[in-house]
């Protein structure tokens, strides 16, 4: 919580007072695992053993951690992955149906596989610009916010020598010590 007198002002209710929306939601998050096993054996005719391993990931969120979540990232490119799968599947199915030999099969491997390998290439390429475009100014603004602990108010601050920037409203000025 900023409680400090020379911290940046809520833009809306001029409150001072303010936790970061990261700290929110993480105390506002609980995530529990929990793994295990069970073994059973029957002397029937049916089974005679079996065993297993379960692993089960549970995550708890309060309503005001919903509302302060981070921005999600999203698989882009979706075609390109679509399109490394439909030559391999298109392909295979081409090669069964019309019963082709091995050497007609292999030599309709050779451009499944440059358009695949190509696909998945572009898919990385797509996903990355995303990635640097998108994404991460998006997480970026949503590290740097806080929420006024007075009015509920969301805004964002950004650290720039030593100096606090209110996107909202106005720069101002703080000596750090």
């Amino acid at each position: 919580m900023l409680t400090n007198q020379r911290s940046c002002k809520c833009p809306k209710c001029n409150s001072s007072s303010a936790t970061k929306v990261s700290l929110i939601y993480e105390s506002g998050t609980v995530i529990s695992t929990q793994t295990g096993g069970f073994s059973s054996s029957l002397n029937g005719d049916v089974i005679d053993r079996v065993h297993g391993k379960l692993h089960t990931k549970t995550q708890h969120t309060t309503k005001l951690a919903k509302r302060v979540a981070p921005p999600k990232r999203k698989e882009v490119g979706k075609a390109y992955k679509y399109g490394a799968v439909g030559s391999i599947i298109s392909t295979a199915f081409i090669g069964r149906s019309l019963d082709l030999s091995r050497g007609l099969l292999l030599l309709m491997a050779i451009p499944t596989v440059a358009i695949s390998v190509y696909c998945i290439k572009k898919k990385r390429e797509v996903q990355a610009k995303y990635e640097q475009e998108v994404y991460l100014p998006e997480f970026r603004k949503w590290n740097d916010s806080f929420m006024c602990n007075q009015c509920g108010f969301i805004y964002e601050l950004k650290m720039k020598r030593n100096k606090f920037i209110n996107t909202d409203t106005r720069t101002m000025s703080i000596d750090q010590p």
